[in-house]
């Protein structure tokens, strides 16, 4: 059974995400490529992984 490929964030956007650390939505909708409907849809989370380590 072969997978489907899935792309959440490009890299340059991880590695913008680790170098800032964003607090809130609003903070991630400011990194390139996070708009609002990428926020919306995987902001919580992103934030809440953020915020475990």
């Amino acid at each position: 059974m072969k997978m489907a490929n899935f792309m959440v964030c490009h890299n340059s956007e991880l590695i913008d995400i680790a170098y800032n650390q964003p607090k809130s939505i609003d903070e991630l909708r400011s990194i390139k490529g996070f708009g609002n409907r990428k926020a919306e849809k995987y902001g919580d989370d992103i934030i809440s992984v953020l915020n475990a380590i």
